[in-house]
């Protein structure tokens, strides 16, 4: 299959995001102390609150990034009808005799 640039810029931008993601989650102070929390004084000197703020809406932001992304890249899949939406099967119509004999014709 023949992808587009479009299609591996994407993917390339997806992956760097859930590298980042993991790192971020890696960093938060969660009940088992987090890297945040080894870090002692650089907490306190920064400000635990203004740190926690940071990471907290950089978890938001890439998580959402993440969820454009995947969703984007569905756009430049080669082989993807974007107009079709459902199958279009041919039915055949019933003939014109048929139709005059269930009327009583």
């Amino acid at each position: 299959m023949d992808y587009s640039i479009e299609y591996y810029l994407i993917i390339a931008i997806a992956i760097l995001v859930s590298v980042c993601l993991v790192g971020i989650v890696l960093v938060q102070n969660s009940k088992g102390g987090g890297l945040i929390s080894q870090l002692g004084n650089a907490n306190s000197m920064a400000g635990v609150a203004q740190t926690t703020d940071f990471v907290e809406k950089a978890t938001w932001v890439l998580w959402v990034a993440l969820i454009v992304l995947s969703i984007w890249s569905i756009h430049y899949v080669p082989g993807r009808n974007k107009d079709k939406v459902i199958d279009n099967t041919e039915v055949a119509a019933p003939a014109s005799d048929d139709i005059a004999d269930e009327a009583g014709e």
